[in-house]
C-alpha cells in the first residue's frame, strides 16, 4: 500500500498533556495538547483550537516538506535547509508522531470538498525521506528491482487501525523488526517475466541468481555489503541446491550497517519472507520456517507464534518497546505482525503490518 504522506484526516479526540514539573508535581501543559489522528498521537498548539471531528492536513513521520512554503516555515532550524523532515519527538513526556495543520492554511485547498482520507502527497509536493546508502552498500547497479516480487515496505499500524477490529481474534505470529537494510535474493528461471534486462544480457544459464537492495539489483562484488551477507550465509549455493524457483527477503544487519547497533563482528542477514515467484504467493508461517530450516538460513527473531490479535494501537506500541534479541543493551526497532496463514486485507493487500518502537525513534533521531 502506497503511503499517504500528506492527507486529510479527522481528529478523533483532543486531550490535555500532563507532566511532572521541576517540583515533582503533576502539571497540565498550557500551550500544547495531544491530538489523536488515525492511530497516531500528535502534539499541537492549544491556540489552534482543534476539537474532535475537525478535518486537518496530517503529515506522517518521514514526510519531507519542501522549503519555500510559509505554512511550515516554523519548522526551519537552519538557513540552509531545503526540506523539513517530520520525525518522532518527545514533548513533555509525550511521543509526537506527525504534524497536523489547519486546512485553511493552504490556498490551493480552499473551496474543495475534501473527505477524510484524501491523499494530498503529490498535490503538496511531499516526498518520503530515504537515508542515503553508504558506498559499501550502494554498489554497481545491475538493473531495476525485479517485477516478479514486491518491494518490502510494511505499513505502520497507526495508518490502518481498523484492521485490529476486522481481524480481532485472528492467530498471528510476531517477529522482531531488525534495524538494517532491506535485501532480496532470487533464484528464478531465465524466462520469468519481470527479470531485469541486464541479467538477460550477461547470463546464459537456465536459472539465474540475483541480489537486490530495496530498489535495485546489485552487481557482484566482494566489497559490497549485500554480497558480503550473501557470502557469509552461503545463500547462492543453498538456493542452487534447493533447485526450485524461490525468493528470500530479509534484513541485512551488523558491521557497517545502520551504525551496527547490535555490535556484530560481521554482516549478517535475517530473513522474513519466502516467496514463490511462479505461483506469486508468500509462504505461511509453518512453510516459511520449514523452508528456511531446509536452506539452513536464519529467520528474524520470532517473539510469539501464537499471538491472538485483540489489542488497541496503544497496546501494540507498548508491546513494541523493549530490547533486541540480538543485544539486550540495544532498543529493538519494533515488531512485525502477520497471520499464521497468509491472507489478504482490505487497504493493505497482504495482511501484514509493523509497529515501530517510539523510544527507538527518539533515541536514534527517527
Amino acid at each position: 500500500m502506497e503511503r499517504k504522506l500528506a492527507s486529510i484526516q479527522a481528529i478523533e479526540k483532543i486531550e490535555d498533556i500532563t507532566f511532572i514539573n521541576a517540583e515533582g508535581k503533576e502539571e497540565v501543559a498550557q500551550n500544547i495538547v495531544k491530538a489523536h489522528v488515525l492511530g497516531w498521537q500528535c502534539v499541537t498548539q492549544r491556540s489552534n483550537g482543534f476539537k474532535a471531528g475537525d478535518l486537518v492536513v496530517y503529515f506522517e513521520v518521514d514526510s519531507l516538506l519542501p522549503a519555500g512554503r510559509p505554512e511550515w516555515e516554523f519548522l526551519r532550524k537552519k538557513d540552509t535547509e531545503t526540506a523539513f523532515r517530520i520525525k518522532t519527538i518527545k514533548l513533555k513526556g509525550q511521543f509526537a508522531q506527525g504534524l497536523i495543520l489547519p486546512i485553511s492554511l493552504f490556498p490551493e485547498l480552499k473551496g474543495d470538498e475534501l473527505p477524510a482520507g484524501e491523499d494530498l502527497t503529490d498535490r503538496l509536493g511531499i516526498i518520503k525521506y530515504e537515508p542515503e546508502l553508504p558506498a559499501h552498500l550502494a554498489g554497481a547497479v545491475m538493473g531495476e528491482f525485479p517485477g516478479f516480487v514486491s518491494k518490502t515496505d510494511e505499513t505502520r499500524i497507526q495508518t490502518c487501525p481498523g484492521v485490529l477490529t476486522r481481524r480481532k481474534g485472528e492467530v498471528c505470529y510476531v517477529t522482531e523488526k531488525v534495524d538494517g537494510s532491506s535485501i532480496t535474493v532470487f533464484y528464478v528461471p531465465r524466462g520469468i517475466p519481470g527479470l531485469p534486462n541486464k541479467f538477460l544480457e550477461d547470463n546464459d544459464s537456465e536459472n539465474i541468481f540475483g541480489v537486490c537492495s530495496r530498489k535495485l539489483c546489485v552487481k557482484f562484488s566482494e566489497d559490497n555489503g549485500y554480497w558480503k551477507g550473501v557470502l557469509h550465509h552461503n545463500v547462492a549455493d543453498k538456493l542452487y541446491s534447493y533447485g526450485k524457483p524461490i525468493v528470500l527477503q530479509g534484513e541485512l544487519y551488523g558491521a557497517g550497517i545502520q551504525d551496527n547497533k547490535y555490535k556484530m563482528q560481521s554482516i549478517r542477514i535475517a530473513w522474513y519472507n519466502v516467496f514463490d515467484p511462479i505461483e506469486r504467493k508468500y509462504a505461511g508461517f509453518n512453510e516459511f520456517q520449514d523452508i528456511l530450516n531446509k536452506l539452513d538460513q536464519p529467520s528474524v527473531p520470532v517473539l510469539d507464534k501464537n499471538f491472538v490479535l485483540d489489542h488497541t494501537v496503544e497496546q501494540l506500541v507498548n508491546y513494541s518497546m523493549g530490547t533486541s534479541v540480538y543485544n539486550n543493551k540495544t532498543l529493538r526497532e519494533g515488531i512485525v505482525i502477520r497471520p499464521l496463514v497468509e491472507s489478504e486485507e482490505r487497504y493493505l493487500g497482504r495482511f501484514s503490518f509493523k509497529v515501530i518502537n517510539p523510544e527507538f525513534l527518539v533515541k536514534y533521531n527517527g
